[in-house]
């Protein structure tokens, strides 16, 4: 690449320089790295159908519940609440979505613990830590 120089501003005589420039050799991203990034993104910061969904969910579970003063399943949600079964006992469905909301947490939790570190775009990706390294042991016997 070259570029014009302006090497003195009174004489304003222009040279011709060369510019090279020293770039690292670019690493490919694996497909395992990409979508482990993608999941992580996802778990990280939703999509627009995970906000979405537990309203919609909701409004489901009260369109499949009943009222609790009645029999089972013989009268429709309506101004005495609304419930369901579920995990082995009858909850109110605002109670079942709260439930799944933590449950889903708690696997968003274990899933970006474990595929987290998968994702590392950054200078260390190529150097993955070694768990002798990491804890202060050595392989040495």
């Amino acid at each position: 690449m070259s570029d014009e120089l302006v090497v003195d501003d009174a004489e304003n005589v222009a040279v011709q320089s060369q510019v090279t420039s020293v770039e690292a050799p670019q690493r490919t991203t694996t497909k395992l790295e990409l979508w482990s990034y993608y999941i992580y993104y996802v778990g990280n910061n939703g999509l627009a159908g995970f906000n979405f969904g537990p309203a919609q969910f909701q409004n489901l579970l009260f369109l499949a519940g009943y009222d609790p003063t009645q029999e089972p399943f013989t009268a429709a949600c309506g101004k005495n609440g609304c419930v369901l079964p579920y995990l082995g006992q009858v909850r109110d469905i605002n109670s079942i979505v709260l439930l799944t909301n933590g449950i889903s947490f708690a696997i968003q939790a274990v899933l970006l613990l474990a595929i987290g570190a998968w994702a590392d775009y950054g200078y260390w990706r190529s150097n993955p830590p070694k768990l002798h390294q990491r804890f202060g042991t050595t392989d040495e016997a």
